[in-house]
């Protein structure tokens, strides 16, 4: 006997798929089916057409139930002559294809100890990344309920999805630029899934695009409160920004971390001030993330480079020049992480728009002096009150 169908059979699903018309039914049963129940579902597919209305209605909650292995029946039936067939053949198909699913996730949700189920494609490496308590389990869940054939094909043959995912990434992009923030986490996190994938060999401008689409929705309120707030999107989002090796990415990344407060982004920030075959520029971005996501214990990883006299650039402002190092930017992190406030100090471009709102991690060139006295007495200002704060740990 089979199953009843569950609570969530409902006829909602029409148009859900977009389908090819083939030809009717063929005498060759499913190799999910045995002959009796290709049979049966042949029968009940015959019924879709029938002149009684309970007759159909009842032989529709009946062929669902078959799971995926009456797919080829319904595909074909799209093709149909019978107008009634053809219309409950398309409303049948996603039911179908979601009662295995649910049958599978009501089973993967009952075997605590995960012995008795054979895993949702791609668990094994998401609970890597994410790990498995309820959040990232519901994640999970989600995720193959939004596509749950884009999940199997990421496990079992990922290479194939590399132009698909690639043009993802970039229709990714271009919808946030356009200021679309309908995302739900169940459509982030495939993508922050799939593109970390080793095997699906992601191009590297796809990956770019991506990240330069996750910057522009962390600038919406929606997206914003999604990757900060949702743990599992979150851990995610720092497996992405902690393996983007990808030198655009990283400017994209380093925004990103600071304008959504990551905590987490403290050790991405070390590795790239610590790293000398970086650039002055890049350097100094991140520099200017430690002091917005950082705290006071990390004020020794800055204070080497108030000597640092590597140029991060020049600009002039209302007929004024001001040039940038690398120790003014460090001296304003040091400011941040003090919580002090960056108006008390002389920094050229902030004492003439004393109002303006510097973002040091998006601007580092705009911390800079005009003059080495207006340096250097900032700087000083700073190692004075330092060493105040270290004599009152003493007493």
């Amino acid at each position: 006997m089979l199953p009843v169908a569950p609570r969530w059979v409902a006829w909602i699903a029409a148009g859900m798929l977009a389908i090819v018309p083939v030809a009717t039914p063929a005498n060759t049963p499913s190799p999910s089916l045995s002959p009796e129940q290709y049979n049966e579902a042949l029968q009940l597919y015959h019924q879709l057409g029938d002149r009684s209305f309970k007759v159909r209605e009842a032989a529709s909650g009946q062929i669902v139930r078959y799971g995926r292995a009456v797919e080829p029946i319904l595909r074909e039936g799209l093709n149909n002559p019978d107008p009634e067939i053809r219309s409950r053949c398309r409303r049948l198909l996603p039911l179908a294809m979601h009662y295995d699913l649910e049958k599978q996730i009501a089973a993967f949700l009952a075997d605590k100890d995960e012995r008795n189920t054979t895993p949702l494609a791609g668990w094994a490496r998401f609970k890597e990344l994410v790990g498995k308590d309820e959040p990232a389990k519901d994640l999970f869940i989600s995720m193959h309920r939004f596509d749950t054939e884009f999940m199997e094909a990421l496990e079992q043959k990922p290479a194939d999805l590399s132009l698909k995912l690639n043009a993802r990434c970039q229709e990714f992009m271009y919808q946030r630029n356009m200021g679309r923030n309908n995302i739900t986490p169940a459509q982030l996190g495939l993508m922050l899934f799939a593109i970390q994938d080793p095997k699906v060999n992601l191009e590297p401008q796809a990956a770019s695009f991506f990240s330069s689409g996750l910057f522009s929705l962390s600038y919406q309120p929606q997206g914003k409160e999604l990757m900060r707030d949702n743990p599992a999107i979150r851990k995610l989002l720092i497996q992405f920004v902690t393996n983007s090796n990808n030198h655009m990415m990283m400017f994209n990344n380093m925004y990103l971390i600071a304008n959504l407060e990551l905590k987490e982004g403290v050790d991405i920030a070390k590795r790239i001030i610590q790293s000398s075959d970086r650039d002055p520029y890049t350097r100094a971005m991140a520099i200017g993330v430690l002091g917005k996501v950082g705290s006071k214990e990390n004020i020794p990883d800055l204070l080497p480079f108030l000597d640092n006299k590597d140029s991060v650039g020049s600009m002039n402002v209302n007929n004024a020049q001001i040039h940038t190092q690398m120790r003014d930017v460090a001296l304003a992190g040091l400011v941040q992480l003090s919580g002090q406030r960056l108006n008390d100090y002389n920094f050229a471009y902030l004492k003439m728009f004393a109002n303006a709102n510097v973002n040091i991690f998006m601007s580092p060139g705009m911390l800079g002096f005009s003059d080495d006295a207006g340096r250097d007495a900032s700087i000083k200002k700073w190692k004075d009150w330092y060493e105040k704060e270290k004599g009152k740990g003493k007493k």
